[in-house]
């Protein structure tokens, strides 16, 4: 378990995680430990998860008849649930630095437009917006838990021996 939390985290075992060393949480007086971080960023991301697809499916299923305006607000609440659970790595400020990575940037436009698409097509279209919604709420999904990921030291490992050279910026 300790070998597979400092690999995550990007350090070994005997050196300690990355996470420890950065602690976005001390004003706070919070300290948390590397895996209280990625429990809390598993935990929230899940259930912003959960969220986003239990309610997409029901407005596929139910259409008109189950309630844009509620649909759309768990929508946002499954939304606030993802982008809170980076928050359990690096905290807000260490979240917004971060970012300027282009993948990261990338992906969280993404993110952002898709969902502008469907909060802003399901009450227009209605019933008639079922396709616009699950696309939107998948891409939703994905680009976010890509941005999510990218933000663990490890990503960089595991990206350069998945896809070799592609990404490289050299």
């Amino acid at each position: 378990m300790a070998a597979a939390l400092a690999f995550i985290s990007g350090g070994d075992i005997e050196e300690g995680a990355v996470f420890a060393n950065e602690s976005p949480f001390e004003r706070c007086g919070l300290q948390l430990s590397t895996k209280q971080r990625l429990l809390g960023f598993a935990i929230s991301s899940g259930i912003g998860t959960v969220i986003l697809i239990i309610f997409a499916a029901l407005y596929s299923v139910l259409g008109d008849n189950g309630g844009v305006y509620a649909f759309m607000v768990f929508h946002f609440i499954g939304f606030l649930c993802l982008l809170i659970s980076p928050f359990f790595l690096y905290g807000p400020m260490g979240m917004l630095k971060k970012i300027t990575h282009p993948f990261r940037v990338v992906s969280l436009l993404t993110v952002v437009i898709c969902l502008l698409i469907v909060e802003i097509i399901s009450p227009i279209l209605r019933g008639d917006a079922t396709w616009f919604v699950l696309i939107g709420t998948v891409g939703e999904i994905f680009c976010f838990l890509f941005f999510g990921f990218s933000l663990l030291p490890c990503f960089d490992k595991i990206l350069g021996s998945c896809c070799g050279g592609f990404f490289s910026n050299q």
